[in-house]
């Protein structure tokens, strides 16, 4: 929600952009879509900060932080990893498709790594 209000802020010079985000924030499919993400987060989150830390991550460092604030950079970061993720894929789907030399060798790379896959 925070990225949200920071993109709502930055739009005040541009009335027709605040006004379709308005309109878009405000239609049912996307505002459960949004409820839906807050209550995903805010459970892993919580999940995450019962557990003992194996390695450092976000909670491990987020000592001075509480819950709420922990929650919200959560939200954040996954929120940003999504969209870099899946334009990640979708160009090594894209290259891949590209150069049939290594989407063959692939598979055999990634395979040839672990112990089990």
């Amino acid at each position: 929600m925070a990225a949200i209000l920071a993109l709502m802020r930055t739009t005040r010079a541009y009335a027709p952009t605040r006004i379709f985000l308005n309109l878009m924030l405000n239609l049912p499919v996307v505002r459960n879509e949004i409820d839906r993400i807050r209550e995903f987060t805010q459970v892993k989150t919580l999940e995450r900060l019962e557990q003992e830390a194996e390695r450092k991550d976000l909670v491990s460092d987020a000592q001075r932080m509480n819950t709420d604030e922990i929650v919200s950079s959560a939200r954040v970061t996954i929120a940003a990893g999504r969209e870099t993720t899946a334009t990640a894929l979708s160009g090594l789907i894209f290259y891949l498709l590209q150069t049939a030399h290594a989407f063959k060798v692939l598979p055999k790379e990634i395979r040839g790594s672990f112990k089990r896959l």
